[in-house]
Order: structure tokens, then C-alpha cells, then sequence
């Protein structure tokens, strides 16, 4: 029989199979039925995994470039270090998934839901979250966020602690209460976005397309503006 048939019947017919380093590389795996699975090391680029079932499935160090993840539920997995440039992940849902470490070039989250899930040390260089939730305390800490488009997205509490904010576009975003201490600032856009309670402690503004300004940031109820270096009053 064949290896890849086999490895796709095998899929299918085990939850919580071992199928770490596996080549599945551009399957039609459609609404499969995947949690819990070990595919840790797989080499999955564009695999379709439109509205496939991952909780808990540990993806740590997948290759998932280009893949399909339309809709999908990836509660609780583990995508540590994971490869996801130019994956689609709309609607996706990464409530408390691991991402620390994952490459999300280019990769499309609009409407994505990321509640709690841990997103350290990522790198979205480039990506859209449009419309995205990360409304309970994501943690964006050290993460690269150039060009990085969050217009829309539900960002209570996040954490962007030492994150890297170039070109970012935080238009019509609620951001109350993000902590973005240490944070570097680069042409950042916060047209419409709600920043009430946010913590701006040790941030470092650099040059913006908008006049931001210490006095804007206190009457959008910014907090520890007067600790911002670099930027006018």
C-alpha cells in the first residue's frame, strides 16, 4: 500500500496517534479529525486543514508553510517554534495554544481567536490579524510585530512587553489595559484605537506617521506616559 495513503487512513482512524515527523506535505485533510495527535516535526506545507479538530495536538517545530487552517480548532495546542509563513488561519481558533517562538510571516488571522494562548518570541512580521480576540491577556512578549496588521482586533490586556512595533496598525483596536512596557515604537498607527488604562512604561517611540504625542496619549487615558522615550510632548 501506499506509505502517504496509509499515513492519511491512519490519520483519520486515531486520535491521539504518534505521527511525529510524518510527510503529509499539500494532503486534503478537511475537517479531520485530529486532536490530541502527535505531529510534532511533521512536514505539512499547504496541507488543507480547513476546519480540522487539533486541541491539543502538539505541532511543535511543524512545518506548516503555506498550509490551510481555515476554521480550525486549535485549542490548547502546542505550536512551539512551528513554521506557518503565509498560513491561513481566519477564524481559527488558538485559545490558549503555544506559539512561542512560531514563524507567522505573511500569515492571514483575521477573525482568529487567541484568548490566553502564548505568543512569546513570535514572529508575525507582516501578518493580518484583522478583527482578531485576544481579549484575555495574550502574551505578546519580545514578539516582532513589523507591519503586523491588528485594525480591529480585541486586545484587552495583552501583554507586549519588549515587543518590536514597526509599521504596526493598531487602527480601531481596543487596546485597554495592554501592558506595552519596554515596547519599541516605530511609525505605529493608532487611528480610533482605544488605549484606556494601557501601560506605556519604558516604551521607545521612535519616528511616527501620526503626531502622537504624551499629551494625546493622557487624553486617551494612556498610563505612565511621562516614562516614554522619545517622544514630544
Amino acid at each position: 500500500m501506499n506509505i502517504r495513503i496509509l499515513s492519511i487512513a491512519l490519520l483519520f482512524s486515531f486520535g491521539g496517534a504518534n505521527l511525529k515527523g510524518v510527510n503529509l506535505a499539500g494532503a486534503n485533510l478537511t475537517g479531520a479529525i485530529l486532536k490530541g495527535n502527535d505531529l510534532a516535526g511533521a512536514d505539512l506545507p499547504k496541507v488543507n486543514l480547513t476546519g480540522a479538530n487539533l486541541t491539543g495536538a502538539k505541532l511543535n517545530g511543524t512545518i506548516l508553510v503555506e498550509a490551510d487552517l481555515t476554521g480550525a480548532d486549535l485549542t490548547g495546542a502546542n505550536l512551539y517554534g512551528a513554521q506557518l509563513g503565509e498560513a491561513k488561519l481566519n477564524k481559527a481558533t488558538l485559545i490558549e495554544a503555544i506559539l512561542t517562538g512560531a514563524k507567522l510571516e505573511k500569515a492571514e488571522l483575521a477573525g482568529a481567536t487567541l484568548n490566553g494562548a502564548d505568543l512569546q518570541e513570535a514572529h508575525f512580521v507582516a501578518a493580518i490579524l484583522t478583527d482578531a480576540d485576544f481579549s484575555t491577556k495574550a502574551g505578546l512578549k519580545q514578539t516582532n510585530l513589523t507591519r503586523t496588521n491588528f485594525t480591529g482586533a480585541k486586545l484587552i490586556d495583552a501583554k507586549f512587553i519588549g515587543a518590536k512595533l514597526e509599521e504596526t496598525k493598531f487602527e480601531k483596536a481596543d487596546l485597554t489595559k495592554a501592558f506595552f512596557n519596554g515596547a519599541k515604537f516605530y511609525r505605529v498607527y493608532f487611528y480610533g484605537a482605544d488605549l484606556k488604562g494601557a501601560d506605556l512604561t519604558g516604551t521607545k517611540q521612535g519616528d511616527s506617521q501620526i503626531p502622537v504625542t504624551k499629551e494625546w496619549l493622557k487624553s486617551v487615558g494612556a498610563l505612565n506616559v511621562d516614562t516614554i522615550i522619545g517622544i514630544n510632548n
